[in-house]
């Protein structure tokens, strides 16, 4: 699943190009949180985000993770910060994250 504040097209690019289904475009902070908790509810979770408007859907996140070194509130948010800021580096290693059922990221 990706969960974005981008544009539905940019979105639904990237999830063919990861062959991902499920996008929510243009979403809010609020919005991206609401959709993590509910989330919650089906198992643990995973949120990787780069931007400030990432840090709240990363705090309600059983692990939050920042991507790249774009926003100091977004590191602190986050319980993992990954310097690589490669999408397609860092999506190898999260497939191997124990215990996480989904994983949401903000497309770049």
């Amino acid at each position: 699943m990706i969960v974005s504040g981008d544009r539905e097209s940019e979105v639904r690019y990237l999830a063919q190009e990861l062959g991902i289904g499920e996008i929510h475009a243009q979403k809010t902070p609020e919005e991206k949180v609401e959709i993590v908790r509910a989330e919650n509810t089906s198992g643990k979770t995973l949120y990787v985000g780069d931007g400030i408007n990432d840090a709240p859907a990363m705090m309600a996140a059983t692990v939050g993770m920042a991507i790249g070194q774009n926003s100091d509130v977004t590191a602190e948010a986050a319980g993992v910060v990954a310097l690589e800021s490669s999408l397609k580096k860092w999506m190898r290693s999260c497939t191997s994250v124990a215990g996480c059922v989904r994983l949401y990221f903000k497309a770049r």
